[in-house]
C-alpha cells in the first residue's frame, strides 16, 4: 500500500471481488491523478515496490512534474507534483 497524509491505497487483483463495491472490478479507462509533495521519492517508492510505471517520471511544459502507473484492474494513476510552467508556455497567458 502505498500512503499519502492517511489515506491508503490498495491495488486489487484482476477479477479480484471488492469488497466494498460487492462486484469485481474492470478499470479500464479511469485515470485518477495524486498530487504529491515530491515526485521524486513517490517515483522511488513505485519502482521499489515493481509497481507497472508506464510514464517515466518527466516534466511537462504546464507545470507537472509526474509519471504514471497502471494498477492489475487497469486504472491508471497519475502521480503528480506541481512545478512552475515553463516561461514559452506561460506567455500565452496573461499575468495578474
Amino acid at each position: 500500500m502505498l500512503y499519502r497524509t492517511a489515506i491508503p491505497l490498495r491495488f486489487i487483483a484482476a477479477g479480484e471481488l471488492c469488497v466494498s463495491l460487492q462486484r469485481k472490478i474492470n478499470g479500464n479507462g479511469i485515470i485518477f491523478s495524486l498530487e504529491v509533495d515530491d515526485a521524486d521519492i513517490a517515483y522511488s517508492e513505485a519502482k521499489k515496490h515493481s509497481l507497472d510505471v508506464v510514464l517515466e517520471l518527466r516534466s511537462e511544459d504546464w507545470g507537472q512534474y509526474h509519471f504514471c502507473i497502471k494498477d492489475p484492474n487497469g486504472i491508471y494513476l497519475d502521480i503528480v507534483q506541481a512545478i512552475e510552467p515553463t516561461e514559452e508556455y506561460q506567455q500565452g497567458y496573461e499575468k495578474e
